[in-house]
């Protein structure tokens, strides 16, 4: 396993399986990153948004979730996670990695996608 796919895999394990489960249960909501994305959203974002720092691109531009949580933000707030050209490049890295795509799919289940 590469440097790479290491450290990746490492802070995707961290958020899915630690920090997601964890906030979701502290809140009393369903753990689904659909339902972290957007609890207690508003107009403009969700109580979430200054967490998504702590989630790997990689995860978030395989997200249907996010996706559709993205296409919502204003353009600042996108830019504040990351630019479309960032999750577009995270994405096709994550297409080319054989090994990291089928870590993702394998964790993301249905909200996997490429």
């Amino acid at each position: 396993m590469s440097y790479i796919n290491n450290y990746y895999i490492k802070k995707i394990k961290e958020f899915h399986n630690k920090f997601l489960p964890k906030y979701c249960d502290e809140q009393n909501i369903e753990t689904s990153f659909d339902t972290f994305l957007n609890y207690k959203k508003n107009a403009f974002t969700s109580e979430t948004f200054k967490y998504l720092s702590r989630v790997p691109i990689v995860y978030l531009a395989c997200s249907r979730a996010f996706r559709k949580y993205y296409n919502t933000l204003d353009p600042d707030f996108q830019h504040d996670i990351a630019t479309m050209e960032e999750l577009k490049a995270s994405k096709q890295t994550v297409h080319i990695n054989k090994e990291l795509k089928d870590f993702l799919k394998g964790i993301m289940n249905k909200d996997f996608c490429i």
